[in-house]
This record gives structure tokens, C-alpha cells and sequence, in this order.
């Protein structure tokens, strides 16, 4: 799902509007007095968007990459290109030939990804998965 929250000068308002694939909803939570309720957009409304949304059934979103936009996993701490499975690893959008060239050592296959995966393996091979 995807939103916006939102919080007005002295604490007066709290809104969150969001949507998913199916359903589409906005919550302000406030009063007519217009005196502060004290409350974030996301500790108010936000709150009480998702209980309803939770409650009404809302589908995930699902949005296709445009074409000339592709994934790759890269090193949070440096920005460079690594693996899924790797210390700090993130999968972020790029647009197609605009990702990281310089590779991390997980990527290139370290001692320690390979004592890793070995690890893994004989684990899997033990209790199954």
C-alpha cells in the first residue's frame, strides 16, 4: 500500500491518506473546535486507516517498473553492487544501465560467502528446507 500522512500546526489535525490495488481511503481525526488533539498523523489517523483497511480487506499494490527500469542489489553503507543474502544488502531500482559498477566482495564470491553457503548447505542437508 502507499500513502501520505499528514499533521497540522499544533497538533490541531492528523491525516493519512493512502490506497492498495482495490481500495482507496482518507482519515482525519480532529475535532470542530479546532483546539489541539495532540495526535502525529501517523499516531492518529494512520492507526485508524489501517485498522480499517485491515477490516475491509484492501489487496496489496501492485505496480509494474516501467521498461527501462530494472532492480539491483546493492551495499547500503557503500552503493555498491552485492547479492541478496549479503551484509547489508537492499534490492533498489535503477534505470536500466545506470547501476553500480563496482562490485563487493560477497559479489565476487569471498572466503566468507563461500564458508557461508557451505554452512547453509550442510544445514539444509540435515534438517531439510
Amino acid at each position: 500500500v502507499a500513502g501520505k500522512t499528514g499533521t497540522t500546526n499544533e497538533l490541531r489535525d492528523s491525516w493519512f491518506a493512502g490506497f492498495g490495488n482495490d481500495k482507496l481511503g482518507v482519515v482525519w481525526v480532529g475535532n470542530d473546535q479546532n483546539s489541539p488533539i495532540r495526535l502525529s498523523g501517523s499516531d492518529g489517523a494512520l492507526r485508524v486507516w489501517t485498522d480499517m483497511m485491515r477490516y475491509a480487506g484492501i489487496q496489496s499494490l501492485q505496480l509494474a517498473p516501467p521498461d527501462d527500469v530494472g532492480f539491483a542489489w546493492v551495499e547500503q553503507s557503500t552503493g555498491r553492487l552485492t547479492a541478496p543474502g549479503c551484509r547489508d544488502a537492499v534490492e533498489f531500482p535503477f534505470i536500466k544501465g545506470s547501476e553500480p559498477k563496482e562490485k563487493t566482495a560477497c559479489l565476487s564470491g569471498s572466503l566468507g560467502d563461500t564458508i557461508r553457503d557451505t554452512a547453509e548447505s550442510f544445514w539444509q542437508s540435515i534438517f531439510g528446507g
